[in-house]
This record gives structure tokens, C-alpha cells and sequence, in this order.
């Protein structure tokens, strides 16, 4: 078990009254915004340009298009001749030194065998570069057992292990599982043909993907069910029925139909790996032959795809989701059976050194969302362990492991809905069985208290529920009562380690503060009242440096507006697949999301299309954010046409600011700032479920809920038309013919839209929403000035320059006078700057502007 600390990023000044003092100047901020920040493929060196090594022993990553041997060269001089460090016969794009570097300034370079020394990059040692000397592979190789089994359970532990393992009721349900899998069909390679066709090429071969896919998981889960039932009880019918499994697959061309989808791919060999070490001692040489002979056709399919290639790439997400890990046990699993696990293995012990987390930083956000992180939680839980279990040695240290649970505790709280960011962000209406469950196991492996808080408070809402909760707005189908045990994603696990790890304690957890950012992922969150959800009014906000790659979307300085654990204002759209019609022009697209658009075009789907939070101040009545999204409106790495999002490649976006307040306890406020370097015309966007009335003369759109309610109330810098409509740009067609809880075909429900649009073309805009929630349909009276540029609601005063030809700004006070807010205090140096009463004492905090270190890192490259 592992004991973490938090890694805590301040980002602006608390300063007490009386105090002489001004906001600490960003460090290193960039003259001018970089093209992009994560190209999808690899395209310099790193580390570069004196930047801070993430380890004392380094890892050096180069671009590479070509299956090459490296070679490379690191000294204290650029002429190489002091304390060189020389490598040679590299196999991949990438290097792990595995010895420890003295503090200093580093100079390196790489060249092809046979080629010529590349530029020289340089990095930096130093005391904030983690302690972590990693061992050699030969190391690693050397410590992982010879015998079998290696991996479900160890030999010399089985008889002991079985007797307690009995006693737990996951081991019950897996006997469970297997006995129906005894009386089961074993599936053919023929049920992977497609019984039906897509309107087009490209849609049949999603098709293919899927029924590929199906026929790889249910023969994967049902042989690795038979493996676990037979450890657990030796009875010979689990042993003689996994071996008709195996025998099946056997048959099947490696390179057939079942390669098609590499998850399944991925599922029958891991599977057949396992099987093959549980049951090594049992299997006849012909048996053996046949099952290593499946394992290397396909196990070489993915190492020579990947290699020279994965390492370069930013977004391989199915390999960190699920397919890496599986080659990960398959190369242990095979070690010394079949030559080239070794190669296996190594790649990937050196990867994962070298990227791991994949595309997530220090601040423990995951770039994919609240959906998608699920996908990636035993990857990145089992791989580590396994290596600390072999070589004695911490792959935990990176500070991501330790920030993990604070942000999934604000993007997805126990009892209330997602953030809804990315794909599946709309899963299920609040964490279920599975969240709970990994949960409690990252408490169990990490040891994060947090953790445990989180999966403790996840089961405790599952508790309360008397019945199904069925809701049609998700798509992860009905959630009801559940206790740990029920989970039998994590349940192998908690019975041959997790049981034996202590929990760790959760007497000294620090409540967390209503309001939280995370910079690197480019996500921020605001409360009312975290401690009730429902008197809670959640806020949502994101930009991002990562920009729309893998499982995120266009959604740059968007929202999303959560009251009582439940959506009010949230994005919409559905997902009939990933490269759907619907999904990229509304569901991934900025239309479907709570943003703007310019000339009714949103961000294109590239690394070029990014944006960040500069600012954030949390108080005690007032929360405040910024997302720049200037960048976000145009494309510098792939063509439109690659991009499938119909949209140009630069919409002339000069600047777009976009201010969030959350004021307590029930009050929104968003103002926009935006310039272009022509005429444009400027769409505001917001969404609903289920409806929305428009009042276009009051400026007004109501949702249309019986029980709780929001109301938004817009100004813009210039004559806007306002609209309402529950069509999509693009329908979804359900030709995949998916299936709803009941087993109907999937019916996709249109959603509401509210847009208000510039009626003439501006080189520059301003917007000022007003957003409301209620309990019971009751809101306060919106007043406006002849101008629009002071408006009263409630007991909050809010001024706002809605000119142009004004500077930005917006400020707010309350109406006893204990609270002033200003975005831009010019004798300040234009910084944020919020004045509150806290206990008697006035209390003053500041915000300027902060960069993540991707955005400055990659400004450096393209000076």
C-alpha cells in the first residue's frame, strides 16, 4: 500500500487587508499562444529546452515515423564530452536510462543507426524532479517467477489461498458464472460474420468491428470465468471445459475475423495466455503448441503495429484502455514459452515508464472524462503493482496517482450526476457499482483515503435506492441497490490481494473546498454546497491545452450547469458510434455543447483547436474562472477532410474570454469577451433534455422541469435573434440497431436547443448571461439599465461592459456592501481581484494570468 501526498497548485494570492503586496508574475508565460500543444503524432524532442526532467533518471522520447535502431548520446556540454551517457542498439523511439543523473542543466541527442546526430535538445535535473532510479529490464526480466502459474494466483500460495478465497461471496458468483458457462454454446468463428450491412462501406466496417468484438469478449470472459473456477476449486469439469474453449479457438485463423476488432483480439489472447499458465502442467505438448502458436500470431500483431509507432502517438486510446494491460499479463504469462514475450515485455515496461499516465499531468484530472477513465483504472492500477511485486520498487510516485480521487470527487460525485464532458459523460445519472469498486480499490493499492471516502459514499447512495433507477437520458441502462461484493470487474483481485491490504484511514481526510481547478486537464468546478446535494448548484467549466483528441470534443470555454445532483443546462446529443453522422456534428461538435459559434462553424477537431484557465479565485461567497479559448477556433495539424468536421481550418478568432461567477446561493453569471479579425456572426448556445421556453422579448429561456427549475436571462453587445427548437442539425439513425434496457431498438430522443445569434456580423462581441435556479419555479426579477450595462438580481448588484468600443470588464458587489468583485483592476496590472467579509475581517484574493506547463513547454518549440 502505497501513502500519497497531494500535489497542491496555487494559483493566485491571498492577501490579508493592510498588506503591501501584489500577484506573484507568472513564470516563463509565452509572448504569443504555441500552434498546438499535443500533436497527435510526435514531432520533437523531449525533454527540450531546459526543461525540468520528470525523473532523476530520465526518459528520452523522439519523433519517429519508421521501424529504425537508435541510438543515443547525453552529457553536461554540447560538445559530449563530459559524464557521457551513451546508449546504443535502441529498437524504439524512445529510451529509459535507468541510472541516475546529477543535478544540472542536461544536453542529448539521438540519431538513426547509420544517420546523422540530431539537433541538441536539453533538460534540467533538479530537486523537483522525482527521486526515481527505475530498474534495468534485464532486472525486471530476471525477478519475474519461471514456473507456473505466474499470474491468477501464485503456486506456492494455492492451497492456503484457496481455502480463504471460498469464503468470499465474489468467489460464490464466479462458481456461479461458470457453471452456465458449462452448459453454454462455445462460440464459432462464424458468429463474428456481420448479419447485416451499414448504408456504406465505412459503416459496414464498424459492423464487422462490432460483431468481431462480441465474439472476442464472450469467449474471453467465459475462458477466463472457467480458469478462475478451476483455481478456486480444482474440480476437474472447469478444467475440462476451458480446454474445449481453447481447443475451439485454436481452429480460428489469428489474422481472421476475430482480429478485426482488437479489443476482442486483444480478449482471446490475454485469455489463452492465462488459461495456458494456470493450466500449464495439465496441458499436452500438442495442446501447448496449438496455444502458444494463437498467442504469438497475435501478440506480433500488435508489437510490430506498434512499435516506432505507439510512442509517438498521443491519443492510442484503445491500448491504454485495456489492450495494453492485456499484453502486458500475455508477455508474463509467456516468458520463456515463446521467445518474443521478452521483446513484448520490454516494450512495454519502457513505455509505461516512459508516458505513463498516458495524457494525463500532475493534477490529476483525466483528459477523457468521467466515462472513460473507468476504461483505464486497471490498467493503470495492475500494471504498477505488478512491477513493485517484482522488483521491490515504487511505479507509483508520479503525482497524478495522488490527485486522481479529488477530481473524480468533483467531476462525478457520489449521488449527482457527471460533469458530462466527453464521451459517455452521460453514462448514469450518478457513480454506480463499478465506480464504487475501483474505487475502493485504488484506497486498497494506493492507499488514498480519499479513495475510500469516495467509494464508501458511492455504496451509501446505491443503499438508499428501493428500486431501479431507470433513466432514459443515460445510456448505461438501470442501476439498483449494490454492495462491493456485487462488482465483478475488481472481484478477482480483492480475493487473492485486495482483501489482504489494509484500508487506509480516513480520520485526518480535509474536507475539500467548494471550488476546484485543474490546469493541465483544462477543468473547473464550482459549488454552493458540495456537503447537500440537493440545495447544491454545480458548475462546470472546461478548456482545454489537450484540445478535442480521442474521447473529448469540441468544447473549449463551455459549461455545464448541474441544481440538486441532477442536469439543468448540459450539453446534448447522443453517440450511435464514434464516427457517426450525428456524433461529429452535434454530439462531439461545439453546437451540441453550451458555447459559441462563429459563422455557425465550431471548433474544428484538432490538435491546433485548444484552450486553457488563466484565472480562478474561490471565496466564501463567490466563485470566479476564466477559459481563454482564442485558439480554439482553428486547425494547424490535419486537413478538413481527415478532421469530418465540414469546418474551416481557421474561423479568424482573434480573442475569446469567457468569465464564470457562481455566486451563492443560486446565481450563475457568464460574460463573454470575443474579437475576430473579420466580421463574424456570434452564436450563443444553450441546451436542455427535455425543454425550453424562449421569451425574446424579455431576453429569457426557462427550462421546463415541474420540480426544479432554471432560467437564463442574455444581453449581448449588439441586436441578437433568439431561437428555440428540439431538431438536430443532423439526426441520429441507429443502424447499428442498439438495444435500450428492455431490449427494444434504441429510439434517440431530440433534446432542446436555445441560440442567440449576432443579427448583423461583428468584428467584436459581448455576451452577459444571467442563470438562475430554483426549487420551486420562483426567480428573482432581472433589472436592467437602459444600456444593459448594470443589471440587479437579488441581493447582487453586476456591472458589465457590453460596448465594444469599452475595455472588458465585469465587476459585482453585493447590495450590503461585503462583497466586491472586479474581473481587471488597471493600476493593477489588469488583474482579478475579489474583497469579501470573512469573520469580521476583510479578506482580499487575486488572480493573473497562470499558463499550464504544456502551453509554455510547447511555446519554447515554436519560437
Amino acid at each position: 500500500m502505497k501513502k500519497i501526498g497531494t500535489c497542491i497548485l496555487l494559483i493566485f494570492g491571498l492577501l490579508q487587508a493592510g498588506c503591501q503586496s501584489t500577484p506573484e508574475k507568472t513564470q516563463n508565460a509565452p509572448s504569443e499562444l504555441p500552434t498546438m500543444v499535443y500533436p497527435k503524432f510526435r514531432r520533437w524532442m523531449s525533454p527540450d529546452h531546459e526543461n525540468i526532467a520528470r525523473f532523476t533518471s530520465p526518459s528520452l522520447q523522439w519523433p519517429s515515423k519508421q521501424s529504425k535502431v537508435f541510438e543515443i548520446r547525453v552529457a553536461k556540454d554540447k560538445d559530449f564530452t563530459k559524464e557521457v551517457v551513451y546508449r546504443k542498439d535502441i529498437p524504439f523511439s524512445m529510451i529509459n536510462l535507468h541510472q541516475e543523473l546529477s543535478s544540472g542543466l542536461w544536453y542529448w541527442q539521438y540519431k538513426a543507426r547509420g544517420g546523422n546526430w540530431s539537433d541538441v535538445a536539453s533538460f534540467t535535473v533538479n530537486d523537483t524532479s522525482i527521486d526515481f532510479v527505475p530498474p534495468s529490464f534485464t532486472s525486471l526480466y530476471q525477478s519475474i517467477p519461471k514456473s507456473h502459474p505466474r499470474l491468477m494466483v501464485k503456486e506456492e500460495q494455492r492451497e492456503q489461498w484457496r481455502i480463504k478465497a471460498m469464503n468470499y461471496k465474489e468467489s460464490a458468483h464466479i462458481l456461479e458464472e461458470a457453471n452456465k458457462i458449462l452448459s453454454q454454446k462455445i462460440p464459432s468463428e462464424r458468429d463474428a460474420t456481420i448479419q447485416f450491412e451499414g448504408r456504406d462501406e465505412y459503416e459496414t466496417e464498424k459492423i464487422k468491428k462490432i460483431f468481431s468484438k462480441n465474439v472476442g469478449y464472450a469467449f474471453g470472459k467465459s475462458l477466463k470465468t472457467l480458469t478462475q473456477a478451476y483455481l478456486l476449486t480444482e474440480d476437474k469439469k472447469y478444467f475440462d471445459n476451458a480446454l474445449k474453449w481453447m481447443r475451439e479457438a485454436n481452429t480460428w485463423d489469428p489474422k481472421g475475423l476475430t482480429r478485426i476488432n482488437d479489443f476482442g483480439d486483444s480478449y482471446i489472447m490475454e485469455s489463452l495466455a492465462l488459461a495456458a499458465d494456470a493450466f500449464w502442467e495439465q496441458l499436452s505438448p500438442k495442446d501447448r503448441k496449438a496455444v502458444l502458436r494463437q498467442v504469438l500470431a497475435r501478440g506480433s500483431g500488435f508489437y510490430e503495429r506498434w512499435t516506432n509507432y505507439l510512442e509517438n502517438r498521443n491519443s492510442s486510446m484503445h491500448v491504454w484502455q485495456h489492450i495494453l494491460h492485456r499484453m502486458f499479463l500475455t508477455s508474463i504469462a509467456m516468458l520463456d514459452e515463446l521467445p518474443e514475450a521478452t521483446q513484448w515485455l520490454e516494450y512495454i515496461y519502457e513505455l509505461w515508464l516512459a508516458q505513463h499516465p498516458k495524457m494525463a499531468e500532475e493534477d490529476g484530472a483525466w483528459f477523457n472524462g468521467t466515462g472513460y477513465m473507468r476504461m483505464n483504472v486497471m490498467t493503470l492500477l495492475d500494471i504498477p503493482m505488478k512491477l513493485e511485486a517484482y522488483t521491490g520498487q515504487d511505479f507509483f510516485k508520479v503525482p497524478w496517482y495522488g490527485n486522481f480521487m479529488k477530481w473524480l470527487t468533483y467531476a462525478y460525485p457520489p449521488g449527482a450526476t457527471s460533469d458530462g464532458f466527453c464521451n459517455d459523460g452521460k453514462k448514469w445519472p450518478m457513480p454506480n457499482l463499478e465506480y464504487g469498486a475501483f474505487a475502493d480499490a485504488y484506497a486498497r493499492i494506493i492507499g488514498d483515503p480519499q479513495a475510500l471516502v469516495y467509494s464508501k459514499a458511492v455504496f451509501a447512495e446505491l443503499d438508499q435506492l428501493q428500486q431501479p433507477l431507470i433513466d432514459i437520458d443515460y445510456t448505461g441502462g438501470p442501476m439498483g441497490k449494490a454492495v462491493l461484493t456485487d462488482d465483478m470487474e475488481y472481484a478477482w483481485f480483492r480475493i487473492t490481494q485486495g482483501y489482504d491490504m489494509p484500508l487506509p484511514s480516513t480520520d485526518k481526510v480535509v474536507e475539500l473546498p467548494e471550488a476546484e481547478i485543474f490546469p493541465d486537464v483544462g477543468v473547473a468546478y464550482m459549488n454552493t454546497n458540495r456537503a447537500d446535494i440537493k440545495d447544491n448548484l454545480r458548475v462546470s467549466v472546461k478548456s482545454s491545452p489537450m484540445g478535442p483528441l480521442a474521447h473529448t470534443h469540441a468544447e473549449h470555454n463551455t459549461f455545464n450547469v448541474a441544481y440538486q445532483g441532477k442536469r439543468l443546462f448540459y450539453n446534448t446529443g447522443h453517440r450511435p458510434w464514434m464516427g457517426a453522422p450525428h456524433t461529429l456534428a452535434w454530439y462531439k461538435h461545439t453546437q451540441g455543447h453550451n458555447g459559441v459559434l462563429v459563422d455557425d462553424h465550431g471548433q474544428p477537431y484538432d490538435a491546433g483547436a485548444y484552450g486553457f484557465l488563466p484565472r480562478f479565485i474561490n471565496g466564501e461567497q463567490i466563485t470566479y474562472v476564466v477559459g481563454d479559448a482564442s485558439h480554439a477556433y482553428q486547425a494547424h495539424e490535419l486537413s478538413s477532410k481527415k478532421r469530418k468536421d465540414n469546418t474551416p481550418d481557421d474561423l479568424k478568432v482573434k480573442h475569446f474570454r469567457r468569465h464564470y461567477l457562481l455566486l451563492k446561493p443560486k446565481l450563475f453569471v457568464v460574460y463573454d469577451e470575443m474579437e475576430a479579425h473579420k466580421p463574424v456572426d456570434w452564436s450563443w448556445l444553450i441546451h436542455n433534455f427535455h425543454g425550453l421556453k424562449l421569451n425574446a422579448e424579455n431576453k429569457t429561456v426557462e427550462t421546463t422541469y415541474k420540480e426544479r427549475g432554471g432560467r437564463l436571462t442574455l444581453f449581448g453587445g449588439a441586436a441578437l435573434d433568439y431561437s428555440v427548437t428540439d431538431k438536430y442539425s443532423v439526426a441520429p439513425k441507429n443502424f447499428l440497431r442498439k438495444e435500450d434496457p428492455d431490449g427494444n431498438l434504441l429510439n434517440y430522443q431530440n433534446h432542446w436547443h436555445f441560440k442567440a445569434s449576432t443579427q448583423k456580423k461583428q468584428n467584436k462581441m459581448r455576451f452577459l448571461a444571467i442563470i438562475q435556479v430554483s426549487e420551486d419555479l420562483n426567480y428573482e426579477l432581472v433589472q436592467s439599465s437602459k444600456n444593459n450595462d448594470e443589471i440587479e438580481v437579488g441581493d447582487w448588484i453586476i456591472k458589465a461592459n457590453l460596448d465594444t468600443n469599452t475595455q472588458a470588464m465585469i465587476s459585482l458587489e453585493n447590495k450590503d456592501g461585503s462583497v466586491q468583485f472586479y474581473s481587471n483592476v488597471p493600476d493593477e496590472g489588469g488583474i482579478a481581484k475579489l474583497v469579501e467579509e470573512v469573520d469580521g475581517k476583510k479578506s482580499i484574493k487575486t488572480a493573473e494570468d497562470n499558463y499550464p506547463k504544456s502551453i509554455i513547454s510547447a511555446a519554447k518549440r515554436f519560437k
